[in-house]
């Protein structure tokens, strides 16, 4: 059995599927249309939902209000949470949110279909604790298509939001994660930097008092941070369906792993490693689910069914970090919303790199140790850990042992995983003073796409001689690999020009890239080269801005209408 509120409502669920999605539960058990299916993969956003967790601990701490795609994310995740769906916004008769008033105003929807999942992308971060300016806006979209309308409209709406009356953020009160663009993040491509797309003729009125939204407050967010703020105030708060959340959630917290139980099969969520072991005995059949990003698309694109189930994103001690001045330590169920607050400080050259790794949703529901378990040749991380010799802790029910990113990877898919071990922690070592690291990806779109070529690169220097380098890269082989052969030529070598023009060469002896629809062999390799170079010019000239081109410097060549770009 599993327990959530629904928009409000507490909801008891026992019999459903196992691998029964959320946007398959809300239009088919509940009968919310208001979220739709799109792509049935992440990549859209038109199924966006808005999924709270109580933060710990609980007598002091807020609610932390995630935006999520519903179409890969389990209805068995949803113990001890609350689901918000477009519905759940409004107020009394009708009341508009200011995200979505701010949509009307700004005509920022034609046909609506995606509306529902842009409108939840930006209330997250409406009701959330950052700045709603272009940067962090453009963020919460990003996981967020529109075919018709045209995004001008819709960023203004997500820049304006909070000009209404009575739309103060709420719920990003005693949230813990602040996973938005910081000022200093770089501009985003495709803006000229310091550009504002609030600087349009439209304009915003201001809610008249008798519109509705403050003076007949009572939609689910906003009466769940009045109920959070009245009781805080006043020490106790009207009685409805949000206070008595308040004393239901650490009750829920406390009760054994809640499962799903169906014909079909069973899933269970464990919140400890101890609960979490004692299922790996009574399912070892079963296959861990993490965020599920990638895992339940075997559900949504091939059809299969995933009978039996381990979830492994509620365990507490998988979920646990810390940060000395030499080591890191990351649980494995860490979502990358959360490595990013994380890493912030000690590794931000991967937080920027993470920014481009999906979108918003993807990030809230998506982990490190899922990442690295999946063993794509083309993730991420794993480049990244590679590079900064990373180990992994592996446990089974009995034992637990270290292992080398750089050994855990055996082939294509295949890693030294045992049936029922997991990943427990990422152990990273703290890159040493003077130690230069860079890492880049290179994709058809800028964020939210897949890598067709991932490098990520650490060496030292003493008195310009290369003492020690580790050169890894995602999408030149069938696993992440080290290059080997170019590591050897620049190992001894002073850091110059020649030298790196040797190593880019010796790239063609350490990979035989295959070609497919994201890039042939021959542009990975000669990407692969390019990086290479990119990160000596960063080095030798760390002031020079070369990451990407400032396009009021650049423009595109003209074309007729008779030219046709390159296919």
């Amino acid at each position: 059995m599993i327990e959530f509120l629904f928009n409000g409502e507490p909801v008891t669920e026992s019999n459903l599927d196992p691998d029964l999605t959320i946007l398959r539960y809300l239009r088919t058990k509940k009968g919310s249309m208001g979220t739709k299916e799109g792509c049935a993969s992440g990549d859209c956003g038109a199924c966006t939902v808005l999924v709270g967790e109580r933060l710990a601990p609980a007598a002091d701490r807020g609610i932390d209000y995630r935006a999520v795609n519903a179409c890969i994310a389990l209805v068995g995740s949803l113990h001890g949470k609350h689901l918000v769906t477009v519905e759940g916004l409004a107020g009394p008769d009708d009341a508009l949110h200011p995200v979505q008033r701010a949509m009307v105003d700004n005509h920022a929807s034609q046909c609506g279909f995606c509306t529902p999942g842009i409108v939840m992308s930006l209330a997250a971060l409406h009701e959330s604790a950052a700045d709603n300016n272009v940067d962090n806006v453009l963020e919460a979209l990003s996981g967020n298509l529109c075919r018709c309308t045209g995004y001008r409209p819709i960023i203004d709406a997500g820049l304006k939001s909070r000009t209404y009356a009575g739309a103060g953020n709420g719920l990003g009160i005693g949230t813990g994660v602040d996973d938005s663009l910081d000022n200093t993040s770089p501009n985003v491509p495709g803006k000229p930097p310091g550009s504002d797309f609030s600087n349009t003729s439209s304009s915003v009125p201001d809610l008249a008092p008798d519109s509705g939204f403050e003076k007949t407050p009572g939609s689910v967010l906003d009466t769940a941070v009045s109920s959070v703020l009245h009781k805080t105030a006043n020490g106790a708060g009207p009685d409805n369906a949000f206070v008595k959340a308040q004393s239901h959630w650490p009750e829920i917290g406390d009760r054994q792993a809640p499962a799903l139980v169906s014909p079909l099969g069973r899933c269970v969520y464990p919140r400890s490693e101890r609960e979490l072991k004692h299922c790996i005995e009574a399912m070892p059949a079963a296959r861990f689910i993490a965020g599920g990003t990638d895992l339940l698309l075997e559900v949504t694109q091939s059809y299969r069914r995933l009978p039996q189930l381990i979830g492994l994103a509620d365990v507490a001690e998988l979920k646990t970090h810390s940060v000395t001045d030499n080591v890191i330590s990351l649980g494995g169920a860490l979502s990358y919303t959360d490595v990013c607050a994380v890493l912030r400080e000690p590794l931000p050259e991967v937080v920027a790199l993470l920014h481009r790794f999906g979108s918003r949703q993807i990030r809230n529901r998506g982990t490190l140790g899922g990442n690295l378990a999946n063993a794509s040749p083309i993730g991420d991380m794993p480049p990244l850990l590679l590079a900064l010799d990373a180990e992994l802790e592996l446990s089974t029910v009995t034992a637990r042992r270290r292992v080398a990113v750089a050994d855990f990877y055996l082939d294509y898919k295949k890693t030294l995983l045992q049936p029922g071990e997991y990943i427990r922690r990422i152990i990273i070592p703290r890159p040493a003073a003077g130690d230069f690291f860079k890492c880049y990806k290179v994709s058809k779109r800028f964020e939210d796409d897949i890598s067709a070529v991932m490098l990520a690169l650490r060496w030292r220097l003493q008195q310009g001689v290369i003492t020690e380098v580790c050169l890894a890269y995602g999408g030149m082989a069938a696993i992440p690999k080290r290059a080997a052969g170019a590591e050897a030529v620049l190992l001894g070598q002073p850091l110059e020009a020649a030298a790196i023009e040797q190593a880019a060469a010796a790239l063609a002896g350490d990979f035989s890239p295959l070609s497919d629809v994201r890039a042939s062999s021959q542009y990975r390799l000669r990407v692969a080269g390019r990086l290479l170079h990119k990160a000596f010019l960063a080095c030798r000239a760390p002031g020079v801005a070369i990451d990407r081109l400032d396009d009021r410097q650049y423009q595109s060549p003209a074309r007729s209408a008779t030219q046709s770009w390159p296919s």
